[in-house]
């Protein structure tokens, strides 16, 4: 097994699996799951997450350059579905350019107000007054059908949408307290 600094905060592990092809898949794991979380370093904790991807030579790549591109791949997958290791599948070519048309979708359906807003109310049952109340913000895709908020802030936190997105749910809070509070008077 190798190590090697693939630059900034990523490490590429080398290993022969050929007689045993989970065995990246397991060490992988391994290394996620049995890292102390938070590090302390010179007495200070540091929080980090561990996520990794797995590439197999030659079935992903023949070249460096190659496995490390599907390696990425693979590992922004694994870090959009949030599960455990991610070997690389050829059908995640194609993942970066679909996240870029919901992007753009989402985009357009802030603009257009096409977003849906839940407002769940905390009551208090004796008096039956309402205490408070949580937004949800929710997402009648065309296509895809209502998306729940785990399909697209994430993505949305990962492409730089996040602070548009952000800013509707506050703006259609606040007009939904209005027209409550209009409606009390």
């Amino acid at each position: 097994i190798r190590v090697c600094h693939a630059g900034g905060v990523d490490f590429a592990i080398w290993l022969n699996s050929e007689q045993r092809h989970h065995l990246a898949e397991q060490i992988a794991q391994r290394i996620e799951l049995q890292t102390p979380e938070p590090l302390v370093i010179q007495g200070c904790a540091v929080n980090y997450r561990i996520a990794s991807a797995v590439v197999h030579y030659p079935e992903h790549g023949v070249t460096l350059a190659e496995l490390m591109q599907h390696a990425y791949l693979a590992l922004e997958q694994h870090r959009f579905v949030a599960s455990h290791t991610q070997v690389f599948d050829p059908g995640m070519r194609q993942l970066p350019q679909q996240r870029l048309v919901l992007m753009q979708q989402l985009q357009a359906a802030i603009s257009a107000h096409q977003l849906q807003l839940d407002v769940l109310p905390q009551i208090d049952l004796t008096t039956r007054h309402v205490l408070a109340a949580e937004v949800l913000v929710r997402w009648p895709h065309p296509d895809k059908g209502v998306l729940q908020p785990a399909a697209f802030i994430p993505l949305a936190e990962q492409m730089g949408m996040v602070f548009p997105l952000t800013l509707w749910v506050i703006e259609q809070a606040l007009q939904e307290l209005m027209r409550l509070s209009e409606q009390q008077s």
